[in-house]
């Protein structure tokens, strides 16, 4: 379905725990998991040349117009990652923080926050202005429209690592898909795949696995239901068990 146009993933990343400081990368590559076909990851090589332009103090100044909100994939990350900031955000979803770097993000922790002397209200409040703002750059003739068998499927990918968000911005969803009902799933971070409001669930559930299975850093299974004006948020189907080991 998206074989003219690759989902891309990108790579996050974390400050260094070495007494050198620096950064460390958190995931380009599994050893035993693989992309599927159509998807696309950044090489190393693109990440280390970003990760060069990065400030050395990741000050607020620095950084708020970098900040994005962005859901949790569903596999855990390895203890030794830090913990991550969290907010609840409308329509009552939980998401985290990343600092858009090009090729990846660099995940917003607790500790940054406070350093920042930031609540996580007015962080989340300012990575959803953002996502707004980034959003506006998003062209209506972006989304490709790809039926499958009788059912109207409609693809969105904005090259800028917020497709998956954007049911956190439903005024935009109106604009760039039209203000009518419909259900949104996104199996990927910057995927946002578009549905009949009527949709037979299994196949949202059967359409979202077919995509999640071959990315790694698939999101959760959520269905967004879009009335034209707002968002309301319900499971899809059981988690990818095999997907959460490793």
């Amino acid at each position: 379905m998206v074989k003219s146009n690759k989902a891309k993933r990108r790579a996050k990343i974390r400050p260094s725990s070495s007494s050198r400081g620096g950064w460390e990368v958190e995931s380009i590559h599994f050893s035993d998991q693989t992309l599927g076909p159509g998807v696309q990851t950044p090489s190393p090589a693109e990440v280390f040349a970003a990760i060069q332009d990065l400030p050395p103090e990741l000050d607020w100044a620095s950084v708020r117009a970098h900040v994005v909100p962005l859901f949790e994939r569903v596999r855990p990350y390895p203890p030794e990652m830090p913990e991550r900031a969290q907010a609840i955000v409308a329509p009552g979803v939980t998401v985290g923080f990343g600092i858009d770097f090009g090729p990846g993000f660099v995940a917003v922790t607790p500790d940054m926050v406070e350093r920042w002397s930031l609540s996580l209200a007015d962080l989340a409040a300012h990575a959803v202005a953002r996502l707004h703002e980034l959003a506006g750059r998003v062209k209506r003739g972006q989304v490709h429209h790809a039926p499958i068998g009788d059912v109207d499927v409609s693809v969105l990918q904005t090259n800028l690592g917020i497709g998956s968000v954007l049911v956190l911005a439903p005024s935009e969803l109106a604009r760039l898909f039209g203000a009518v009902p419909r259900i949104f799933i996104a199996p990927m971070r910057d995927l946002l795949i578009a549905l009949p409001a009527d949709v037979d669930p299994d196949f949202a559930g059967w359409l979202y696995q077919e995509i999640a299975a071959r990315d790694p850093n698939c999101l959760y299974p959520r269905a967004f239901a879009f009335d034209g004006s707002a968002i309301t948020v319900t499971p899809l189907g059981p988690p990818l068990q095999h997907l959460l080991a490793g």
